[in-house]
């Protein structure tokens, strides 16, 4: 009795430590969280969005910002870093589109009062409610550290 006891503890034991999350997803101190989501959601890319007039965003990093529009479509963008001004630092950001109510790839994403240093759009992806707050949950996580479950927004 006491060598099943003792085989089922060193079962488990090893299958613990054996055992790890490598889904960085989860990772809230991963660089490359929002790259990780991109591919674990299998979001389908878009070239343009019509309408588009924004209503909301996040700035996710560096390369990412996710988009709220007016009628309440969600999109996540990947921007370039070339001459780009940064976005975290931004109170308000604005949109340069070559046609009006349509953000295509190639137009950009800039920081009010920067706007010669515009990010150009590489990626749009469409996104459902609940992962445009999924990604806000993410964000929080990665910005301050933590993984308990906090508010979708502040």
């Amino acid at each position: 009795m006491k060598k099943i006891v003792t085989s089922i503890c060193i079962g488990l034991l090893t299958a613990c430590t054996s055992t790890s999350d490598t889904s960085s997803t989860n990772n809230a101190n991963s660089e490359t969280v929002f790259q990780d989501f991109v591919l674990n959601q299998e979001l389908s890319s878009v070239d343009r969005v019509a309408p588009f007039i924004l209503s909301d965003y996040m700035v996710l990093d560096k390369q990412f910002v996710a988009l709220e529009t007016r009628n309440r479509k969600y999109f996540l963008a990947s921007v370039s870093q070339q001459n780009c001004a940064d976005l975290n630092f931004a109170e308000r950001i604005g949109v340069l589109q070559h046609e009006k109510d349509v953000l295509n790839v190639s137009d950009q994403i800039v920081r009010v009062g920067f706007e010669d240093q515009g990010c150009i759009v590489n990626n749009l992806y469409k996104l459902n409610k609940v992962q445009y707050e999924e990604l806000s949950n993410i964000n929080i996580r990665r910005r301050y550290n933590t993984s308990v479950n906090a508010p979708t927004r502040f």
